[in-house]
């Protein structure tokens, strides 16, 4: 089902991440988590306060299905916008690492100890298995 539907419009998208806008000031990460963990596995989910937030999937199918799906949905009442996300990057590979490391000018905010995840404070954590990958 997913091939006939993915070939239909494939998106070129490439990072699996996805921006909604819009999002009411009802709406809590959890909200988020649901409506889009019907498309595909959730990486990581950050909602701010000013109404907008990112979703990242495992797989960049699952985000192009959610946008084309979810872009002028409801949720809370409000029409949400869902778009690919920007000025956002893929890891690179394993064992492939850039001189200066993992960003330690901020150790504050970097409480992942080079896992990549969970960066910035006051994040929801997404629900899932997240053990072993």
């Amino acid at each position: 089902a997913r091939s006939a539907q993915s070939q239909r419009s494939r998106m070129a998208l490439s990072t699996p991440n996805v921006f909604i806008g819009n999002i009411s000031r009802d709406t809590v990460p959890a909200d988020v988590e649901r409506l889009f963990a019907r498309y595909g596995r959730i990486v990581t989910c950050k909602i701010k306060s000013e109404g907008y937030g990112f979703v990242e999937f495992e797989d960049i199918r699952d985000a192009e299905d959610a946008i084309r799906a979810l872009n002028g949905a409801e949720l809370d009442g409000a029409k949400i916008r869902v778009e690919p996300g920007r000025g956002t990057r893929p890891p690179p590979p394993a064992g492939n690492f850039a001189p200066g490391g993992g960003g330690g000018g901020r150790p504050s905010m970097n409480k992942s100890h080079g896992t990549g995840q969970n960066r910035v404070s006051g994040v929801a954590a997404c629900a899932g298995p997240r053990a072993g990958g």
